[in-house]
């Protein structure tokens, strides 16, 4: 098109040039570039609409990429949360797998050694009974009759006496008297007295808020452990729980705990830090996984503990403030230490 004017405009140049041409031509040239140039200018104006609108649908798609984008980061955080869930259920159903083996074979132990006892209690000969002959019985002497009293007389009981030793002659006449058999002598017995036995004393330290905190300052603590996997909760027994006054370092203790003997020295390093971090308590968890510290001054401590139940070991240490009287807390997936 632009080719096409420039030829027009050089066609007119030429004629000019030679000796003109008449003004109908011109007019006709004229009006003919003015129609060029209005659908040129309809074509630009068409032009920047259609980029106008190529740039509102390019933010519209990036929208909608960004929002992809967006779902995207979501749905794979969740995925990574179920993988590790389960992973962390794989390792735990492990962990009680390798018990129930571990008890299994116990009870196998046992029943085999009951086993054995009645097998050999059952070729064990039985006992023969024993007889003891029974000892002659001897003469009896015929006891007198024994005298009447009258109708409706009942002798009133004296007060027993205070006798001294019985005098043998006195006892033989007696005996004739009465027609009974002389009582033996008696001899006075010595009189005794018990020992008196010093109390126990327990000697108790009044700085130590466990053991005797003042009136209305005494709080108890329960504890439950616990993790949840699979939409289960698994409570996790025979764990040691320390309550210090300070935070303790306890990284990785349930990966330590995991094997003892190649981990001697980390665990060394953790009990130096509960040491240094002043322990108040010490208790184990019992086999529903709670555990109870009836007696503890109220206040601000930290509660801490490992365990070797997942792949890479558990380990809790949570700052909790005990109030006078009765206070719950629960270690499980919300509050691990990472």
């Amino acid at each position: 098109m632009k080719k096409d004017l420039k030829a027009l405009w050089i066609l007119l140049t030429c004629a000019l040039l030679i000796g003109g041409c008449g003004s109908a031509e011109l007019e006709e040239a004229n009006t003919k570039l003015t129609d060029e140039n209005k659908t040129l200018q309809k074509e630009k104006n068409d032009l920047e609409k259609e980029v106008e609108t190529l740039k509102a649908e390019a933010e519209t798609t990036q929208t909608q990429i960004t929002t992809l984008q967006t779902s995207l980061d979501d749905m794979t955080k969740k995925v990574t949360a179920q993988t590790d869930e389960v992973n962390f259920y794989i390792d735990t159903n492990a962990v009680l797998e390798q018990e129930k083996t571990e008890l299994q074979e116990k009870l196998n132990a046992a029943n085999e050694t009951i086993g054995q006892m009645q097998a050999s209690a059952a070729a064990a000969p039985a006992p023969q009974p024993t007889f003891t002959p029974a000892p002659p019985i001897a003469a009896t002497t015929p006891v007198p009759p024994t005298p009447t009293l009258p109708t409706n007389t009942v002798p009133a009981a004296p007060p027993p006496p205070s006798f001294p030793p019985t005098d043998p002659a006195v006892a033989a006449a007696t005996s004739v008297a009465t027609g009974f058999a002389p009582a033996p002598p008696t001899t006075a017995l010595p009189a005794t007295t018990a020992p008196a036995v010093a109390p126990a004393v327990t000697e108790i330290s009044p700085d130590n808020p466990l053991v005797n905190p003042t009136a209305g300052q005494q709080a108890n603590l329960t504890i439950a452990l616990y993790i949840v996997a699979g939409g289960r909760q698994i409570p996790l027994p025979n764990t040691e729980i320390y309550i210090t006054e300070k935070q303790p370092n306890v990284s990785k203790w349930g990966f330590h705990l995991k094997d003892p003997n190649i981990s001697a020295n980390q665990l060394a390093q953790i009990q130096q830090s509960l040491a240094t971090s002043i322990i108040h308590k010490r208790v184990t968890t019992d086999t529903a996984g709670n555990a109870v510290i009836p007696t503890i001054k109220a206040g601000t401590y930290w509660v801490s503990c490992g365990n070797p139940a997942s792949k890479n070991g558990l380990q809790w240490s949570v700052q909790h403030i005990l109030n006078p009287g009765a206070n719950q807390l629960a270690l499980s997936n919300g509050n691990i230490l990472q």
